[in-house]
């Protein structure tokens, strides 16, 4: 029997970027958005995949972008906060979206995170259900937050690597699993889904060598890359990896990640922009857009043909995560 996998495509749906590097388009364009509906609608509807566009404040406050997602059939939307576009303290007019939740104050983390789910509901009528934060900069308190809101499942964890943001701030992600996780809260909780990376140099060394490996100025990192035993950390994510390499990562989680599992889960995370030529710093031609989209076609031919493909919305997984 073939084991089941549930695909998951999660999309950072922003506002045009890329002007050079991640600059806001200006005038503010949502030129990006029908390329969702023209581009990879068809390619998802082909292997039945459900994808999650996960809607920054801009995109949900732009009346065409939001009619446009009303129509999609067999999507799931939830919210994805860059927290300049949304009050209080708002800067609707930066040229960057480099804010991050963690270096908010908790009560404006939180009266933020309100009012985009209010946001959300107010224009789709229902409440959201999955979440991401901008730039992956979640603070200690986001989930006990995005659960009080009634969220059940938050996607911000990108294991097997650090993030360093502006004032020498950083979130380390190593030695987060790839595996899905409930935190709780009292009586709530919330599934967090982290995005599928690896790095298998780093997953074969031995337990305890890994945790000296993670400690500052570790000795045992210094000892390894004079050895050139340098672990590399791959995302399971198009453009940056190619069809045969993000079919490699696939696999590896499938067979190594889940292996004592009755079912694997892959979470595949990109910006909606990326499909736009120079709506962000990847494709740039109808070229590099093509063999974004194709790659996407080849990974899902893969696993249909290797797997028994399954696809549902982000915040679905909480309650597939739990039966299973």
């Amino acid at each position: 029997m073939k084991k089941k996998v549930y695909v998951l495509v999660t999309i950072d749906t922003e506002c045009d970027k890329g002007n050079p590097g991640w600059d806001i388009a200006r005038p503010l364009a949502f030129r990006n958005i029908p390329l969702q509906k023209e581009l990879l609608m068809p390619l998802f509807n082909k292997y039945g995949i459900k994808p999650t566009f996960l809607l920054s404040p801009e995109v949900i406050k732009d009346e065409g972008s939001v009619l446009l997602f009303k129509s999609l059939k067999n999507v799931e939307l939830g919210t994805h906060l860059h927290e300049e576009f949304i009050a209080p303290n708002s800067n609707e007019k930066t040229n960057r979206t480099k804010g991050i939740q963690a270096l908010l104050e908790p009560d404006l983390e939180k009266e933020k995170l309100k009012n985009l789910t209010e946001l959300f509901i107010k224009n789709f009528e229902y409440t959201p259900k999955s979440f991401r934060s901008g730039r992956f900069g979640s603070s200690p308190y986001t989930t006990k937050f995005l659960a009080d809101l009634g969220y059940l499942v938050d996607s911000s964890v990108v294991p097997y690597t650090q993030k360093f943001y502006q004032e020498g701030f950083t979130l380390n992600f190593w030695g987060k699993t790839t595996k899905p996780y409930f935190e709780k809260f009292g009586n709530s909780d919330i599934l967090q889904v982290p995005l599928t990376l690896i790095n298998p140099k780093f997953e074969k060394l031995p337990n305890l060598l890994q945790k000296e490996y993670l400690k500052p100025k570790s000795k045992v990192k210094k000892v390894l890359n004079k050895l050139n035993y340098k672990p590399k950390t791959r995302w399971l994510r198009p453009y940056r990896e190619n069809a045969e390499g993000m079919i490699v990562i696939a696999d590896h989680v499938i067979n190594k990640h889940f292996k004592d599992d009755k079912f694997s889960i892959l979470n595949i995370m990109f910006h909606s922009n990326e499909i736009l030529v120079n709506g962000s710093p990847y494709c740039k031609n109808e070229e590099e857009v093509n063999e974004f989209i194709g790659s996407l076609d080849q990974l899902f031919n893969h696993i249909k043909k290797t797997y028994k493909l399954c696809s549902i919305g982000l915040g679905e997984v909480y309650g597939i995560y739990g039966q299973n």
